[in-house]
């Protein structure tokens, strides 16, 4: 994970890798389960950050977004479903808040860009933050 504070802008950035193990599916009852193996995912994200308001935590955030789904797994297991691999890139604009002094939340909407064997849907996303920390009673969302 990337964050970098460049006043009065934040650039944060990270990157993750999600290991896909075998799942199951049967046909018709009484078949034997045959085995799918997905290919393994990375998702990466960069983005601005803006907080306009350091005692509400009002802000917002631009970032890009990316999902890949890789033709392979690490596990070394062939990926046997088709497509075998995704790409969808997106821009996403986010507003945060605080609702409380350790409650935070952020809204965002992600617009794909581009992608390839990838629905181009546009994508609602909602999070909330409780920040555990020692002896301060207010903190800055990220």
């Amino acid at each position: 994970m990337l964050r970098k504070n460049l006043k009065p802008l934040r650039l944060i950035g990270d990157l993750y890798y999600t290991l896909s193990v075998p799942g199951t599916i049967s046909a018709t009852a009484g078949d034997a389960p045959a085995f799918t193996q997905f290919g393994d995912l990375v998702q990466y994200r960069l983005g601005i950050e803006d907080v306009l308001d350091d005692k509400s935590g009002l802000g917002f955030i631009l970032e890009i977004a990316g999902l890949s789904g890789l033709p392979f797994s690490v596990d070394g297991l062939p990926v046997n479903t088709h497509p075998s691999t995704f790409n969808l890139v997106g821009v996403q604009p986010t507003v945060e808040y605080n609702l409380t002094p350790r409650l935070a939340a952020s809204f965002g909407v992600l617009f794909p860009a581009f992608g390839n064997n990838e629905y181009l849907a546009v994508t609602p996303n909602f999070s909330l933050w409780y920040y555990f920390q020692g002896g301060q009673d207010h903190l800055l969302p990220r």
